[in-house]
C-alpha cells in the first residue's frame, strides 16, 4: 500500500478546508425568521432582533425609529427599522462600493443569494434605459445591462423579492443599485424589507 507524506496530506487537507470554506452555501441574503415577522406585529421583529429600550432613536406621533446591526448577504450593516402604530414599515441598510468591475462582481454574487432564497423576482428601473420607469421581468440579460448602464452612466435599478401572504398582504424584500453625478466613483447599494400593504389588526 502506497504512503502518503504527511506534508503531502496536510496539503491536500488544506486545500479541502480552504475550497470548502469559499463557497460558504450556509450565507443567506437576510435571515427568513426576519421576513416572516414583517407579517406579524413589532412584539416579533423586537424579538427576532433582540431589540432593546438603547436602540430607540426617535419617536414622532405613532412613528418609531430603531437601529442595529444585521446580517445581510453574510455582512454586518448598520440597519434602520421603522414601526407605524405598532406594525413593522421598513428595515434598511446602505453600503458604499467603489465602481469597478469587482462591485459588478460582488453585486452580482450577492444578488445569487437573493435568487436563491426568493421565487417571485422583478426589476424596477430609472435613469437612461429602454425599461426606465418600468417594472420588467427578472432575467440575468437584463440585469446585466442594467449593471453596465450603472457603472457607464446614473441612474438605478432595484431588484424586487416578494413574499406573499394571506388577505393580499406582501412583504417586499428589495436590493437596490444607484449612481449619482454628485458621487460617480461610488455605487451605493441598499438593502431593504417593506411591508407592502399594512397588517390589519
Amino acid at each position: 500500500m502506497r504512503k502518503v507524506p504527511f506534508t503531502g496530506l496536510c496539503c491536500v487537507l488544506l486545500s479541502f478546508c480552504l475550497v470548502s470554506c469559499g463557497k460558504n452555501t450556509s450565507t443567506m441574503a437576510i435571515q427568513m425568521d426576519l421576513v416572516d415577522s414583517f407579517f406579524k406585529a413589532k412584539e416579533d421583529v423586537v424579538s427576532v432582533l433582540n431589540l432593546k429600550d438603547s436602540n430607540l432613536k426617535s419617536t414622532k406621533d405613532l412613528l418609531e425609529e430603531y437601529s442595529t446591526s444585521v446580517l445581510w448577504c453574510g455582512n454586518n450593516l448598520s440597519t434602520a427599522i421603522f414601526f407605524y402604530d405598532g406594525e413593522p414599515v421598513t428595515l434598511s441598510a446602505t453600503a458604499e462600493l467603489s465602481k469597478s468591475e469587482e462591485c459588478v462582481q460582488k453585486i452580482n454574487d450577492e444578488l445569487t443569494l437573493f435568487e436563491a432564497q426568493f421565487e417571485t423576482k422583478s426589476i424596477d428601473v430609472v435613469g437612461e434605459s429602454e425599461n426606465s420607469g418600468k417594472t420588467v421581468d427578472y432575467n440575468r440579460d437584463i440585469i446585466s445591462e442594467e449593471l453596465e448602464r450603472i457603472m457607464t452612466s446614473f441612474g438605478l435599478v432595484r431588484f424586487k423579492f416578494t413574499v406573499p401572504y394571506k388577505d393580499n398582504s406582501k412583504v417586499l424584500v428589495e436590493y437596490t443599485c444607484r449612481r449619482i453625478p454628485d458621487n460617480p466613483e461610488v455605487v451605493t447599494i441598499e438593502y431593504s424589507i417593506r411591508n407592502y400593504f399594512p397588517i390589519q389588526k
